[in-house]
Order: C-alpha cells, then sequence, then structure tokens
C-alpha cells in the first residue's frame, strides 16, 4: 500500500490505532532511511532503536543513492550539471524528510506495544 493512501486511511478514520500508527511511522522512516544509508550500517540497528539512530553520520554519496528506474530514464535528457543539482536536491529532501521523521518516532514503541496487550478489546474477549 502506498504510503500517501495510508495517511488518507489512518486521517479518515474515527478510531486509529495509536501503536498501529507509531509502528507504520517507524517502517517508512526506514525506508527513507534504506535510500540515503550505508546499508551496512543500517543493517547494524535494530528496528526498535531507530529513535535514536545517528544516521548522519552514515549518508550515502549522492552518487550512490538510487533514485529510481523513471529517473534514470530521464537523465538522457538532460545536462550533466543539471542532473548533479536535481540529485543532490533530492539527496537534502530525503535526508530532512529523515530528520523530521525521526523527531516523531516515540522512543518507547516496544512499551506501547506491550500496553496494547492490555487493551480494552483484549480485556474483555473470553478465552474458551
Amino acid at each position: 500500500m502506498l504510503h500517501s493512501e495510508l495517511a488518507a486511511m489512518y486521517a479518515s478514520s474515527d478510531k486509529a490505532d495509536p501503536i498501529k500508527l507509531f509502528s507504520d511511522l517507524n517502517d517508512l522512516f526506514y525506508s527513507i532511511l534504506q535510500k540515503i544509508v550505508v546499508p551496512a550500517q543500517l543493517e547494524k540497528v535494530h528496528r526498535t532503536k531507530l529513535h535514536s539512530f545517528n544516521f548522519s553520520n552514515f549518508l550515502m554519496p549522492t552518487d550512490c543513492i538510487n533514485f529510481g528506474y523513471e529517473f534514470n530514464q530521464t537523465q538522457g535528457a538532460l545536462r550533466k550539471e543539471t542532473i548533479d543539482y536535481v540529485k543532490t536536491r533530492c539527496r537534502a529532501f530525503l535526508i530532512e524528510l529523515a530528520i523530521e521523521l525521526q523527531k516523531r518516532l516515540p522512543s518507547n514503541i516496544h512499551v506501547l506495544e506491550n500496553i496494547s496487550l492490555f487493551s480494552q478489546e483484549n480485556a474483555s474477549c473470553q478465552i474458551i
């Protein structure tokens, strides 16, 4: 499911599960980091510790970032200076996006997940 579709679904939901929202935010943050952080460094970090990961120390150079198939197809029609400028701007955007997403991650996501076991729905269900 696209991230924009997820956002629209949660925005229109009357009973959005906060744990699920934080989990999806964590997944989105991780997917952005996969684009800009050296893979060998990212795999050292557990997903529940992303809130404190200092990713700025492990950023890939602009030329190593995969901007996708369509971007690569469009490059042939542009001058090298233009391509370099666009890549630099895209990298800067992804870094800023990652910084803003990380600010919104709860440091205690694992505690929130454990607390969700005591939700009203779980507490009132009968074990047969």
